[in-house]
């Protein structure tokens, strides 16, 4: 099995003041870990004083942990495009395909990149590659899955330990990063607006099958907004935008009317319909009815013959 070790010698190439993706770097310093052309793939830190940085960045996708906090306003076109941030520590970055920006940094910033080749991810997503290249507004500051965050620091600490890893394990958690990362680009497409907030079609549907699929269970708001790869109040706000409920409500609704699709299309009983929708008892779906409806599970079933 080929290790990296003989696949390639890093010996942590070191440069300063020459960077083709900063074309102002006045302090700006930077070291590449791990250069891997055969895979595609390569690693690298970079240290960024306060100052002004105008970024053309090449048709690479760089997908970075920021490894000391920092004060960022960003500029495209000579506006500001964001207010000022605060880049916290352990947050994903992304330095997206073809992307021209300028960054006034506010205080000195370190940032530790997974750097993949267009050859390499357009390799592995023949067919997807243009959803990380055409990547929505906003989506950047909400891409903190924890797994994404696990797999890039794993990789990029192995690095740095000079640790003896098989062509086939980098390529293969490389591989991991990228699947994770797309799904939440497509989830984030899928999901809450930066508009009104509401939650598209597809993510009402991703919502409701999931509820369906563990209906016996006790769902948590948390399973709901992990099932989107959002947090909890994303998920309240989405909801109340296109239902105007809460995540409490668009469960019980859904448990509502599953229970009577098996009432008016099955001949299962009562007991069983309120066991298999999550009901606590029957009485408790009749209760649940009563109060929904105005009508009890028995009128429900009849109104249909």
């Amino acid at each position: 099995m080929e290790h990296l070790a003989e696949a390639c010698k890093p010996g942590c190439i070191e440069f300063e003041h020459e960077w083709d993706d900063l074309k102002k770097s006045s302090g700006f310093r930077g070291k590449v870990n791990m250069d891997l052309p055969q895979v595609g793939l390569s690693a690298a830190k970079f240290s960024y004083p306060a100052g002004k940085y105008s970024v053309e960045s090449s048709d690479h996708l760089g997908i970075g942990i920021v490894r000391r906090p920092f004060e960022v306003e960003y500029f495209a076109s000579g506006q500001m495009a964001y207010g000022r941030r605060t880049i916290q520590q352990g947050q994903i970055i992304l330095s997206q395909p073809n992307s021209e920006f300028d960054a006034k940094l506010k205080s000195q910033g370190e940032i530790e990149y997974l750097v993949f080749s267009k050859d390499r991810l357009s390799n592995m997503l023949p067919t997807e590659f243009g959803e990380l290249t055409e990547l929505p507004d906003g989506l950047v500051s909400r891409l903190q899955s924890n797994l994404l965050t696990g797999l890039v620091s794993s990789l990029l600490d192995r690095f740095n330990s000079g640790a003896h890893m098989s062509a086939f394990y980098v390529e293969a958690i490389a591989d991991a990063v990228v699947a994770e990362l797309l799904r939440e680009v497509l989830v984030e497409k899928d999901g809450p607006k930066s508009g009104s907030g509401a939650l598209s079609d597809a993510a009402l549907e991703k919502l409701e099958r999931y509820i369906r699929d563990n209906m016996q269970g006790k769902i948590e708001i948390t399973d709901l907004a992990n099932t989107l790869g959002v947090t909890p109040a994303i998920l309240r706000k989405g909801l109340k935008a296109r239902k105007g409920a809460t995540p409490y409500q668009f469960i019980l609704e859904t448990r509502i009317q599953s229970a009577r699709t098996m009432l008016t299309a099955t001949d299962a009983s009562a007991s069983k319909v309120a066991f298999d929708c999550g009901f606590s008892s029957q009485s408790h779906m009749s209760d649940v009815f009563r109060q929904k409806l105005g009508r009890t599970p028995g009128q429900v079933r009849a109104s249909a013959f």
